[in-house]
C-alpha cells in the first residue's frame, strides 16, 4: 500500500544534486508559464523589492524581498510555481561566483533557508539567513525572503497549489529543520515578475 505522503508526490530528495537542490543561479531556463484559473497569484515588483500575493484579485499579502544583482538579474515574465522544497540543501550551482561556496544542509543558515519554491530553472523564491539584505539587489537571480515570510509563502502556496496535503504535514515539515521534502504542485501558482 502507497503512503499518502507518496500519493502527494513528498519524499526524501536523494543525496545528489539534482536542479531542485543546485540554486540560485541562472542556469538553463524553462520557458516561462500561467495559469489562469488559480484564486492565488502572486506579482513581484522587481524594482520596488515587493511580493504582492492576491486571491481572487484581492491584496492579501505583501512581503519584503531581496532580488538578483544586476550581474545576476531576476528574470522577467510570466512563470507558475509548481514545486516547494521543504528543508532545502544547498548545493552551490557550477558557477564562477560560487566556486569557494561549500554544500549547506538543511536549517535556519542554509543560504537558501527554510524552504523554497520554484519559478524556472535555477531560481527560486527562497528564505534566507540574510535577513539584511532584504529591499537590495543581492542575490544571484533568485528572489531571497525572510525566512519567516518564506514559510508563510509556502504554506499559502500549497492550500491553493496542493490543497490534498495536510496542516500537520505542513506543520511537521516546519518543525523538522532536518528533514528535506519536495512537494509538487497539481495546480501550479501563477507568478509575474515585472520591472
Amino acid at each position: 500500500m502507497l503512503s499518502v505522503l507518496t500519493l502527494l508526490g513528498v519524499g526524501t530528495l536523494a543525496q545528489l544534486p539534482t536542479p531542485a537542490d543546485v540554486g540560485c543561479g541562472l542556469g538553463e531556463q524553462a520557458p516561462a508559464i500561467r495559469r489562469t484559473d488559480s484564486v492565488l497569484s502572486l506579482r513581484l515588483n522587481v524594482p520596488a523589492f515587493r511580493l504582492e500575493v492576491r486571491a481572487h484579485d484581492t491584496l492579501v499579502r505583501t512581503m519584503r524581498v531581496a532580488v538578483g544583482m544586476p550581474r545576476y538579474p531576476t528574470p522577467r515574465g510570466h512563470y507558475a510555481i509548481d514545486y516547494v522544497v521543504w528543508n532545502p540543501w544547498w548545493r552551490p550551482p557550477d558557477a564562477e561566483w560560487a566556486r569557494h561556496e561549500k554544500v549547506t544542509p538543511p536549517g535556519w543558515s542554509n543560504p537558501v533557508g527554510r524552504v523554497k519554491l520554484h519559478v524556472t530553472g535555477l531560481v527560486f523564491l527562497h528564505g534566507s539567513p540574510l535577513e539584511g539584505s532584504i529591499g537590495s539587489a543581492a542575490s544571484h537571480a533568485c528572489v531571497r525572503l525572510a525566512n519567516r515570510d518564506a514559510i508563510a509563502l509556502a504554506r499559502l502556496v500549497h492550500a491553493h497549489g496542493s490543497p490534498s496535503v495536510r496542516a500537520e504535514t505542513l506543520d511537521s515539515l516546519e518543525a523538522d529543520t532536518a528533514a528535506t521534502r519536495q512537494i509538487a504542485l497539481p495546480f501550479a501558482v501563477p507568478l509575474d515578475l515585472v520591472y
